[in-house]
């Protein structure tokens, strides 16, 4: 998941990173959630769980 702005990436591009490299992009966290990408503004409701 990408939360956040990323000041030097589009999130497209971020996303197509992670996909390239084997990762897998969601919109929510869960249980099965291993990395979170936090940029700049973040939700606080996102980093809370």
């Amino acid at each position: 998941m990408i939360t956040g702005t990323l000041p030097t990436l589009k999130r497209s591009d971020a996303k197509d990173l992670i996909q390239n490299a084997g990762g897998k992009v969601t919109s929510a966290v869960s249980a099965k959630t291993d990395y979170l990408v936090v940029g700049e503004d973040a939700g606080c409701d996102i980093l809370l769980h």
